[in-house]
């Protein structure tokens, strides 16, 4: 298993392949000349308006919710947005921290470098100016350059590991190793130093959510299985999704609720299961709903995905079958009834799926042992017997 230090990067890369870090570091150079930035602004004294850059997925806002409540207790008289994506937007609309929403069709990676135009565009028809911006993530597709280039941030944070730093005026140092909320935190104690995190928290109409789930599953006792990911590199294979449900029926007396995309309901239907305890809801939940679901369950069962974070911040059992792509360490969702399932693979983290998978060929049966035997609390049908 690869060792993974705690290792600070204040002015690298994030990315480890070296041709990208060449092109990174020229155009860097290149922009630092051309904008002629040698002097960085000064920090603000008092910061009224803030902008948030946060683009990602699902289980990124969700982790954001977590500093949101001690940013705005210690800047109470500050007026904070979010430019984001539609992703992070679809599950933060609600959120009543924020003043004003902004998104826009940020891709990621390479074609990122493509968007710059269109970036710069989305940011400057905020026609709005910021005493200060924070630009949360470290890949390159943070924002960092074409908010700079749209002149609407008197002063701009974030990390160099996505490069062009030379558009920062105060670089948060990046820590391999620590937690994303811990990188959040990084970041925004730049303008906030007391900033701490706290349990996530989603805003949403729960009681609309809870009639939408009585009225799908019930009120029997139930388990969420959640089986997708939106890699599908990422799922198990149909042999250790078999062994799950077959496990299930025999250890527990409880309905297990499968719940996922209408494209994911493949994953169900290519097992060739049938049992009345058993509730497929492919596409039928929203995502609040499906949150509320899973708050409301007995414990989730599932992948690297979403599913495991709103598990963790409901409080429920979770047991989560993880991935070598990412370093779980930044990535896993946090509680104390939360088991993350993995296999020790020398390549971890890759950072990019392979035809292999290695990782992803977990022992399932003594992974649902282990967790219902320390968190979940639906007793086997054994312990009942014994008892």
């Amino acid at each position: 298993m690869r060792s993974h230090p705690q290792q600070q990067i204040v002015d690298g890369y994030f990315t480890r392949k070296k041709s990208i870090n060449a092109v990174l570091t020229v155009l860097n150079n290149i922009c630092k000349i051309i904008f002629l930035r040698w002097r960085k602004n000064k920090k603000p004294i008092k910061v009224n308006k803030l902008l948030l850059v946060h683009f990602g997925g699902f289980g990124d806002a969700l982790l954001l919710t977590a500093v949101l409540d001690s940013l705005k207790k210690h800047m109470p008289q500050c007026e904070i947005d979010i430019m984001t994506n539609n992703d992070v937007y679809h599950i933060l609309q609600h959120d009543t921290r924020f003043t004003h929403f902004y998104t826009m069709d940020n891709r990621f990676g390479k074609k990122y470098l493509l968007d710059i135009p269109k970036s710069h565009q989305a940011f400057k028809r905020l026609q709005q100016r910021y005493d200060a911006t924070v630009c949360l993530r470290a890949f390159m597709d943070n924002g960092v350059l074409p908010l700079y280039l749209s002149g609407i941030s008197n002063y701009i944070v974030g990390f160099a590991t996505g490069g062009f730093s030379f558009a920062l005026d105060e670089v948060a140092p990046w820590v391999e190793g620590i937690h994303e909320t811990g990188h959040y935190i990084d970041a925004l104690k730049q303008i906030c130093p007391n900033i701490s995190a706290g349990r996530p928290h989603i805003m949403y109409d729960q009681h609309a959510a809870l009639l939408t789930v009585r009225n799908t599953v019930g009120v029997s006792t139930y388990i969420v299985v959640h089986l997708g990911s939106r890699e599908k590199e990422r799922t198990l294979d149909a042999v250790r999704s078999t062994e799950i449900i077959t496990w299930l029926l025999m250890n527990t007396t409880v309905n297990i609720v499968l719940t996922g995309t209408e494209s994911e309901a493949y994953l169900w239907e290519r097992l060739g299961l049938s049992n009345d305890r058993i509730k497929p809801t492919f596409g039928v939940f929203d995502v609040f709903t499906f949150m509320e679901c899973i708050s409301q369950s007995a414990g989730v069962i599932t992948v690297e995905t979403f599913a495991a974070h709103a598990g963790a911040m409901a409080g429920v059992p979770v047991l989560s079958f993880w991935s070598g792509v990412t370093d779980y360490r930044q990535w896993q969702p946090i509680g104390k009834t939360v088991h993350i399932m993995r296999q020790p693979v020398p390549c971890a983290p890759c950072f990019k799926p392979c035809e292999g998978m290695e990782c992803m060929r977990h022992d399932v049966i003594n992974g649902l042992t282990k967790a219902f035997h320390e968190s979940f609390r639906i007793y086997a049908h054994q312990e009942e017997h014994t008892s």
